[in-house]
């Protein structure tokens, strides 16, 4: 699968699903609702302008959020019980060359939302399957 930009704020459909960006002033929202299918990042620690989507690719590994190491997707995907014929094609949220989020089940160590956070930057997993 070929990569696709996500526009902040903005929204790319990706196979089934769309992936929608938005920034957050944590003042005046609140603190974030999490959900397996929204991920949050401190928007200073991600350059918003190289947020990409595409699919997997052998070897691609991730530093796991609340974990030491990193893991290898497929071991992410396999995990999470995602059908063999789905992994090639499931979303992955890229800043630049890092990988930030494999959509809807894992984000990385890369920009955690603390309390010195001016702004968030919010990415939402929207599922169309019937």
């Amino acid at each position: 699968p070929v990569g696709k930009p996500i526009a902040v704020p903005g929204r790319v459909r990706f196979g089934r699903w769309t992936i929608r960006a938005t920034l957050v002033d944590p003042e005046k929202s609140g603190p974030p609702k999490f959900s397996s299918q929204v991920a949050y990042f401190d928007s200073s620690g991600i350059d918003c302008r190289s947020l990409w989507v595409a699919g997997t690719r052998p070897g691609l590994r991730m530093r796991v959020f609340g974990s030491g190491g990193r893991r290898r997707v497929q071991d992410i995907l396999v995990d999470a019980k995602v059908p063999r014929t789905e992994r090639p094609f499931w979303p992955l949220v890229f800043a630049g060359d890092d990988l930030i989020w494999v959509a809807g089940l894992c984000r990385s160590n890369k920009a955690p939302v603390t309390g010195k956070t001016k702004r968030i930057l919010r990415l939402e997993l929207i599922d169309h399957a019937p």
